[in-house]
């Protein structure tokens, strides 16, 4: 029985070190203002905030969400996205170029790049026009890589209605290379 115990504890060892590392000021800035929005979760003021402090990039929401050491926000990952998400549906335009950048470099689609990716489709569902005009805004390869990240999405249905969305604002270039990135 100690053995068993003794062991237990020593495989614990190697996350000691990692519970104790300081937040990043990325990690902290989104932590801070996600405690103040769950203090105060109807003020519009804390929405914005919390979008604000958000990553802007994919490097910022690797090293919050999903560090090497598997510390920072990681084990509460799902909170801080599951926020991000319900702010991107009642702030789509707020929330959508955001969401470009990081996917724009992203290719793995599970735990957090898997949740952006849905959020991603989500918020683009909601607000075709600010996912056209941030595309745009974009380098051509990188449009073609938030497109493949999101055609490689399990969400092929709301890909699909995206299409049709965006056919209808006469964004035919954009519709067609979604069209096209789902055809491989």
């Amino acid at each position: 029985m100690k053995r068993a115990v003794y062991i237990a504890l020593l495989s614990l060892l190697p996350f000691a070190g990692v519970a104790q590392r300081p937040l990043t000021p990325e990690a902290e800035k989104v932590k801070a203002a996600y405690d103040w929005l769950m203090k105060q979760p109807d003020f519009p003021e804390n929405h914005m905030a919390f979008i604000k402090a958000f990553p802007d990039n994919k490097d910022h929401y690797i090293d919050v969400f999903t560090p090497h050491q598997f510390d920072q926000l990681y084990f509460q990952y799902d909170a801080y996205l599951a926020k991000y998400r319900e702010l991107g549906r009642m702030y789509p335009k707020q929330v959508m170029p955001k969401c470009v950048s990081i996917c724009k470099k992203l290719s793995l689609s599970d735990g957090p790049a898997g949740i952006m990716q849905e959020t991603m489709m989500e918020v683009a569902g909601l607000n075709p026009e600010a996912f056209a005009l941030e595309l745009k805004k974009l380098k051509k390869n990188e449009q073609a890589s938030v497109i493949a990240f999101l055609a490689g999405s399990p969400y092929n249905s709301q890909y699909q209605e995206l299409i049709k969305s965006l056919e209808q604002l006469n964004e035919t270039k954009i519709a067609q290379a979604m069209t096209n990135a789902s055809a491989r």
